[in-house]
């Protein structure tokens, strides 16, 4: 495996998404060894140019979180999540050195649309509280090369359709070059995910390297900035829906899928029988 020189400071590790599969944990465990190096800025973006969003690093900006890198490490790591939906962002890294590796965490597809629609309301990029309104909003003809834009964050049919998205980066990229997890697995087995992991990486297992939940989005407590994002939303919708249900808005907001959740079980189970295809693929899927 190369090292990193002064000169060739751009990433060759990436952790694609997809997202809420512990990406986040994932990045962590590999920023605490001393051959990989994890900038500051876990999903900057640089590469998914079709996405407009302000929170990109791109050009220069990009280029600086990679400026402590030095020769010893073996990886340069960006964790932009949103990359396994872009076609961009999918030629360039197809497009980039042998040496250049790519992980990618699949989950449960139900779960995912329930997850993925609950952050996308803490982050204010989502107003629809009800996620059976959301999902049927959403509309998806399977075209993998459309432009993945601002508005395709909120196209829940294509954030679940795990096995195009995946596949087209395994059809981009040679299958060697890519890992693929199960989140579950990761759950329930992170000792076999975290061996395999490294022996892809061709990486010691046991050097500083363990898998912690890191994300502090998992946790179901309130903290002041989504209290206020939750204010906000609750404001605007009142102002339209004036039966609008304030306890429900709150318990959609944060509440976990699964026993709990606001979501109707009804309407679970559609979407398991809608996306039972995708759900079987994923399940196949072990590290």
């Amino acid at each position: 495996m190369t090292r990193i020189t002064r000169t060739d400071r751009r990433p060759n590790l990436f952790l694609i998404g997809a997202p809420k599969t512990a990406t986040t944990s994932l990045a962590a465990a590999l920023g605490r060894r001393e051959d990989v190096y994890v900038p500051h800025v876990k999903e900057p973006n640089n590469y998914n140019a079709d996405l407009s969003v302000h929170w990109a690093r791109r050009g220069a900006h990009f280029l600086n979180l990679y400026e402590g890198a030095e020769s010893g490490h073996r990886y340069l790591l960006d964790a932009s999540t949103l990359y396994l939906y872009s076609p961009v962002a999918r030629r360039s890294i197809a497009a980039m050195g042998g040496d250049t590796k790519v992980v990618i965490g699949v989950r449960d597809p139900v779960d995912l649309l329930v997850s993925w629609h609950s952050h996308l309301l803490r982050e204010n990029i989502e107003r629809r509280l009800s996620v059976e309104e959301a999902w049927e909003a959403s509309s998806w003809d399977g075209d993998i090369e459309r432009p993945f834009d601002y508005d395709q964050m909120r196209n829940y049919k294509r954030i679940v359709d795990l096995s195009n998205a995946v596949g087209a980066y395994i059809d981009s990229i040679r299958p060697r070059r890519c890992f693929i997890y199960n989140m579950e697995s990761l759950i329930t087995q992170p000792r076999l995910v975290q061996q395999a992991l490294c022996a892809f990486l061709h990486i010691d297992e046991d050097e500083g390297f363990s898998l912690t939940n890191e994300n502090q989005s998992q946790k179901r407590t309130v903290n002041l900035a989504s209290a206020m994002r939750l204010a906000a939303t609750i404001k605007a919708y009142v102002r339209i829906e004036k039966n609008f249900g304030i306890l429900k808005g709150v318990q959609a907001l944060f509440s976990a899928p699964g026993k709990g959740s606001t979501v109707s079980s009804p309407f679970l189970q559609n979407v398991a029988c809608e996306l039972s295809n995708e759900q079987e693929w994923v399940s196949s899927c072990a590290s």
